[in-house]
């Protein structure tokens, strides 16, 4: 029955189920709401439910592709938050291509691999993060008049404290039996009672459709590209304590939730 739906359907739902997860993340709730509405009631109108859209999920393009460059001896860990930040959001993963230089310096590609559909997406929030980092530290330096460790430190308090916001505090612990017994065209008949129990039940099909997804992008980074190595990457640093605890709390009011590729926020 998918077959027969209009791709940019498909796709749009994707979309704000994605955005919905997102949404979870950083705690915006009511906005998470308003994605899962849209989204049911497009999968109501084309007579589709999150089942037929984690089995579809399995012909999903995947690609690649490299959004930033560095020439430094290492990631800096402000970049590393922000590359996990968006990981994090847009259910996708990175790779960091090495390419080591005769004067010492590493030339380090910043490789995102997601749904082809969503690279546009990734790399638009990745640049957003990172010049709103560099905007806001820049301005704090010039503010106290200080110097590029306060620079960092600011940096590194701003992205870590975005980082926690952008993982997943919530744990699922239903039995996946509740996913193949729930279809979303019977939740208005169903009594006002039981709507928690679904609610429940509707996240553990989101999850299952992001986990496809990202095995989905684990298995193409083990087909199409070599030599990938899993190192312990430094995520410590020595900081300005004021600096650092400035930038954790501006993060604290820095909405996450990205809307388009004019780099803007609800």
């Amino acid at each position: 029955m998918i077959k027969d739906v209009d791709p940019s359907v498909i796709n749009k739902i994707k979309k704000l189920l994605d955005h919905h997860a997102g949404c979870l993340k950083v705690n915006s709730e009511a906005e998470a709401m308003t994605a899962m509405d849209m989204a049911r009631n497009l999968m109501k109108k084309h007579h589709l439910d999150m089942m037929m859209l984690r089995e579809q999920c399995i012909d999903t393009e995947i690609s690649h592709k490299s959004v930033d460059k560095c020439s430094v001896y290492s990631i800096p860990i402000w970049l590393l938050n922000i590359i996990n930040i968006v990981n994090n959001i847009c259910n996708c993963s990175c790779v960091l291509e090495k390419d080591p230089q005769s004067n010492g310096y590493i030339h380090t590609k910043v490789v995102f691999v997601c749904p082809t559909s969503e690279l546009d997406r990734v790399f638009e929030m990745y640049m957003f993060f990172k010049k709103t980092t560099y905007r806001l530290a820049n301005l704090h330096v010039k503010r106290v008049c200080g110097n590029y460790t306060n620079w960092r430190s600011f940096a590194e308090g701003f992205t870590s404290r975005l980082l926690e916001r952008s993982r997943i505090t919530q744990k699922v612990d239903i039995d996946e039996q509740d996913i193949v017994e729930s279809n979303l065209d019977d939740y208005e008949e169903i009594e006002s009672e039981n709507i928690d129990t679904i609610e429940q039940s509707r996240e553990v099909q989101l999850y299952e459709y992001l986990k496809n997804i990202k095995k989905k992008i684990s298995d193409y980074i083990d087909r199409n590209i070599n030599n990938v190595k899993y190192e312990k990457i430094k995520t410590v640093s020595n900081v300005l304590k004021s600096s650092y605890d400035l930038g954790r709390k501006l993060a604290e009011k820095q909405n996450m939730t990205f809307v388009g590729k004019d780099h803007q926020l609800t």
